[in-house]
């Protein structure tokens, strides 16, 4: 796997993607978006803190709501195995589909106790797309 660094996300995660993705000065939180210079594939990050009353809330029902969303809010993507990149010992719901402009996009939500992670990679590239599925094994909470 190429050269990757670390980039810590509000609200206790890490991602990990290859050298050659920096940071959009631009982004503003809750999303934080990471560009090749080329601009050719975007990683979206979005995390939450969610509790249920006193208690953090289960992370199968944070990934539950989440998907309700995501598909409310694009209904052109599909549920997609991607278990096999997952870290481990966490909760995972993923999609593939399109974005409105018509580039591949998959939706990857990551679930802890309270906790949720979602990643989205957007861009054609099948090769680069299963670069940065390989990196989310290593996404990791603080």
């Amino acid at each position: 796997m190429a050269d990757l660094r670390p980039y810590p996300i509000p609200e206790g995660w890490t991602v990990y993607l290859p050298a050659d993705y920096s940071p959009d000065p631009e982004a503003e939180p809750p999303m934080w978006r990471f560009c090749r210079e080329s601009r050719d594939f975007t990683v979206y990050c979005t995390a939450w803190s969610v509790s249920d009353g006193c208690a953090p809330a289960g992370a199968g029902r944070l990934l539950e709501l989440f998907e309700t969303a995501a598909q409310s809010a694009a209904g052109s993507l599909a549920e997609a195995d991607l278990s096999l990149y997952a870290p481990p010992g966490f909760s995972v719901t993923a999609w593939q589909g399109r974005t409105l402009e018509g580039l591949r996009m998959t939706v990857f939500a990551i679930g802890a106790p309270g906790h949720l992670l979602a990643v989205y990679l957007v861009g054609n590239s099948l090769s680069r797309r299963e670069e940065l599925l390989n990196c989310m094994g290593l996404i990791a909470r603080n």
